[in-house]
């Protein structure tokens, strides 16, 4: 059981890091676009961005293969996988919070729960409307899990719970 927790701590940690090198990708691609045209700084920041993005294409495809080997395989088809939660558990608040506000939405309140989960409240003010906001939101990331959209019953503002897959 020690090598499977070191082994999903390793997968874990990968992820993470290539979701950093995405997200670093997407920040200065933001930056060079802002940047005014035949700027040297802008062309600097877009090779910056090519390099993060094509490093977390690399990493993705290596935890990809891991996942296809055969003590992967046969550690996640062990009897103790299937007690262990569906939801990436690595997920951090900081990050998924730079997530939603990379693709233009902003929670009032974002709660992380231990199972995974997030449960993220928005204003009833924001310009947008909940099927916009749900769609974006399920388009943000691929291992992204639905669970629940509505409105709170306290205050009619909308929420949106959900989870990321475990790769």
């Amino acid at each position: 059981m020690q090598n499977r927790t070191t082994g999903q701590d390793l997968s874990s940690a990968l992820r993470a890091l290539a979701n950093r090198l995405t997200l670093k990708a997407r920040d200065a691609a933001a930056e060079g676009k802002r940047k005014a045209e035949g700027d040297p700084q802008a062309e600097y920041l877009r090779g910056l961005a090519e390099g993060y993005y094509k490093a977390a294409l690399d990493l993705a495809a290596v935890i990809k293969e891991q996942g296809k080997s055969p003590l992967a395989q046969s550690l996640a088809d062990s009897p103790a996988a299937e007690n262990e939660p569906d939801y990436d558990l690595t997920m951090h608040l900081s990050e998924v919070m730079r997530m939603l506000e990379y693709i233009g939405i902003n929670p009032r309140d974002l709660t992380p729960y231990k199972d995974g989960t997030f449960h993220a409240v928005f204003s009833k003010w924001q310009n947008m409307t909940d099927t916009e906001r749900v769609e974006k939101i399920r388009a943000m990331d691929g291992r992204l899990v639905l669970l629940a959209h509505g409105r709170t019953n306290e205050t009619n503002d909308p929420f949106v719970n959900f989870a990321f897959r475990r790769t």
